[in-house]
C-alpha cells in the first residue's frame, strides 16, 4: 500500500511535496501509540513532532503546495508504513 501510494503520488505532484508527505511516516508510529496504546502526550512529544514537520517542510516544500489528489496517494505511504511498523 505504501509503495503504491508513493508511486501514484509521484505521477501527480512534485517530488518535494511527495517527499514531505512521505516523511510523515517518522511521526506516524508515535502518534498511533498515543492514540491507541495510551502513551502520554507530553510537551516534548508535541515539540518533537512540530520540529520534525517544520524541518522537513523547510527542506522539501517549494513551489506549488495547493492540495491535490496526489496528496492523498502520498499520504497512503506514511499511513501504510506507520500501521505496519506500529
Amino acid at each position: 500500500l505504501g509503495y503504491i501510494g508513493q508511486a501514484l503520488a509521484l505521477q501527480t505532484i512534485s517530488a518535494g511535496k511527495a517527499g514531505f508527505i512521505c516523511s510523515l511516516s517518522v511521526i506516524t508510529c508515535p502518534v498511533l501509540e498515543a492514540l491507541f496504546d495510551g502513551v502520554k502526550v507530553t510537551p516534548p512529544f508535541i515539540a518533537a513532532i512540530l520540529l520534525s514537520l517544520t524541518g522537513v517542510a523547510a527542506l522539501e516544500l517549494t513551489g506549488d503546495v495547493t492540495p491535490s489528489i496526489g496528496d492523498v496517494f502520498a499520504l497512503a505511504q506514511p499511513l501504510g508504513f506507520g500501521f505496519a511498523f506500529w
